[in-house]
């Protein structure tokens, strides 16, 4: 426990930085100190998890301070469920007891109630023997709290797992750590080979990919031995890694390390346009070709390359895909892509016109919900579950959508084609008018679904606003 006292530097509750007491005019008498401990333990095929707090006071007399001890929170796991309770006042009947706790969801930039904590030090001393027999046998907890929550940092303002020695500064870090492992058990997998950045990610789900419970590292990766081989000689890969690997399929180590090196633009993955350049040359020499031209953005040539092939230059031939002086070949090709985009566009709106000039006439007294037009039709999800199967269809958030849709905030319609009725096709929100109405990977309507997707939005307006039919009175 730190001991707060003039020129005396102890850590501060909320940031977790050591800084230097001083002083200002105030005797020992209004000195509170606090300090928690977290105890793991065994509760038949459950595990209980106890929060202490450990509080010392020197205002009756600071030469002896009471040292008080009491348990304000714990929490049960189960196989299917965590249960977590507050030792509080119970509001219907003003009765302390075990109360159920919610109140999980404070960070650090808005610091909790004074007695919630900051940080725990962990009583357990081997945590594998506690959960023996327990749902949570094969969670590796004791190798997570060993490599993982000891050893993370806090870096650029990402959340903190914990910090060194045994004092974690994620307050409910073993909690945490559980409810994970509950929903992702090939936390266990990722632990024992030593993967303790890939884990920490997972727990973080920070640029996770798609990972599912494989019978092994390699399957629940989705990687090869070959390139588990390659991680493994990394040491302590990222999913970043994995994600190379991944993407790039068939890689040799040399490209490997290569793309391991180049950051990231922003939101842009860099090594997937690397990589898509394989099409065309080597990485090796797409390397060298810039480190020659003295590219200052990688992605000022992938813009280049991304102009090059939406106007149907041949990338094949090395003129075109290394010019001479990249700086004077950038800006022209910058200025005659403008100028292709202008013509595109054009041919663009005269073709979405003609289409929806076309289709008002098919269409003139259609219900809304059975428009049926050029090859696609709309319909209302047939429940809840259907929103997630689409979002994971088509990469688009509108899984997430799902209690708003139950609470009547929102409507989502699918959009189809009459050929492939049950394939995910485009997904639109109304809320009054069209919200959005996105495809695959969120990609923009085409002239084809635009249309159809405006002349819902007419008949909806014009069925909306229709006075409803009463039944009468028997």
């Amino acid at each position: 426990m730190d001991e707060i006292g003039h020129n005396r530097t102890v850590r501060c509750p909320y940031c977790h930085k050591y800084l230097k007491c001083k002083s200002e005019g105030m005797g020992r008498k209004d000195l509170f100190t606090v300090q928690w401990s977290v105890l793991v333990q065994k509760y038949g095929e459950e595990v209980l998890v106890r929060y202490f707090c450990h509080t010392k006071d020197f205002q009756d007399d600071f030469h002896n301070p009471e040292v008080k001890s009491i348990e304000k929170f714990r929490t049960v796991h189960s196989a299917d469920k965590s249960r977590d309770f507050e030792w509080h006042r119970y509001k219907s009947t003003a009765e302390i007891r075990w109360c159920n706790f919610k109140d999980r969801s404070y960070g650090y930039l808005q610091p909790p109630r004074m007695d919630v904590p900051r940080s725990v030090v962990l009583y357990n001393r081997n945590l594998l023997e506690t959960v023996a027999g327990t749902c949570m046998k094969y969670s590796a907890v004791d190798i997570y709290v060993n490599n993982v929550a000891e050893t993370a940092h806090v870096s650029g303002g990402s959340r903190y797992i914990g910090q060194g020695g045994n004092i974690l500064a994620e307050p409910w870090c073993i909690d945490w750590y559980f409810n994970s492992y509950r929903e992702a058990p090939y936390l266990e997998q990722l632990l024992k080979v030593g993967f303790y950045k890939i884990a920490q990610e997972v727990l973080k789900e920070r640029n996770r990919p798609e990972f599912k419970n494989g019978g092994t590292v390699t399957e629940t990766l989705g990687i090869n031995r070959l390139q588990f081989h390659m991680l493994r000689q990394i040491g302590d890969p990222s999913i970043r890694d994995v994600m190379i690997l991944r993407y790039a399929g068939q890689i040799s180590k040399e490209d490997f390390e290569t793309l391991r090196y180049s950051p990231d633009n922003g939101y842009d993955k860099m090594y997937e346009k690397y990589l898509d350049m394989r099409q065309y040359t080597t990485i090796y020499k797409l390397k060298k070709y810039l480190g020659k031209q003295k590219v200052i953005h990688d992605r000022d040539y992938f813009d280049y390359v991304k102009w090059m092939e939406e106007m149907g230059y041949d990338l094949h031939n090395e003129f075109n895909l290394y010019p001479r002086n990249f700086k004077k070949a950038h800006d022209e090709k910058s200025k005659e892509h403008l100028r292709f985009q202008d013509q595109k566009a054009a041919e663009e709106i005269r073709r979405f016109n003609n289409i929806l000039k076309k289709l008002r006439k098919e269409v003139s007294d259609t219900d809304p919900v059975n428009l049926r037009i050029k090859g696609l039709f709309i319909r209302l999800p047939e429940n809840l579950e259907e929103l997630k199967k689409e979002g994971e269809c088509l990469h688009h958030c509108v899984g997430n959508y799902r209690d708003k849709v139950a609470r009547g905030e929102t409507m989502i319609f699918f959009i189809r084609r009459e050929e492939e009725p049950e394939k995910p096709y485009f997904t639109l929100e109304w809320k009054g008018k069209v919200i959005q109405c996105r495809g695959s990977h969120n990609c923009d309507m085409t002239p084809e679904v635009k249309a159809f997707a405006m002349l819902f939005q007419k008949k909806m307006e014009v069925f909306e606003n229709a006075p409803r039919k009463h039944r009468k009175a028997g």
